[in-house]
């Protein structure tokens, strides 16, 4: 059986490039930022979640200002770029990407893999107490006898 998947940076950026090219923000609302997988997409939608809450400008310049000065735009990192040229080429590279025009549907999917990660967590957990309550059972049947 094949590991599971359990995330999806391509869905991460194109929600990305959907919100700052196409001012679609729809996703925003199907997901939370903590179930953002990769730490630096999730500054990049923070701050765009932050900014449409405060009624602000939601564009490019302004995520970067944002970021900037919460002294976080140094720490973006995406390949070999930092900062600004990282956002500007995650861009770039998504400008004629299709999925760019279906933010919510994107959104759901971090979700779904949101999920399918809380799924696997419980499962680990539940293997390990079954683990636990079994050996325990053993165990006791040899109580006295070691």
């Amino acid at each position: 059986m094949p590991a599971p998947k359990l995330f999806d940076t391509d869905a991460e950026e194109a929600l990305i490039a959907a919100m700052l090219l196409h001012e679609d923000f729809a996703g925003l609302d199907e997901f939370t930022d903590d179930e953002v997988w990769v730490d630096d997409n999730r500054k990049i939608i923070s701050a765009v979640r932050m900014l449409r809450g405060a009624g602000k400008p939601c564009g490019t310049v302004f995520v970067l200002a944002l970021l900037a000065s919460r002294g976080q735009l140094d720490d973006y990192r995406r390949g070999g770029d930092t900062g600004e040229v990282a956002l500007i080429t995650l861009l770039g590279e998504h400008i004629t990407d299709v999925q760019c025009y279906y933010s919510r549907q994107l959104g759901r999917v971090i979700h779904y893999y949101a999920e399918e990660r809380k799924a696997l967590q419980q499962a680990q957990e539940a293997a390990k107490r079954t683990f636990t309550e079994t050996l325990e059972a053993h165990r006791r049947r040899y109580e006295g006898e070691l």
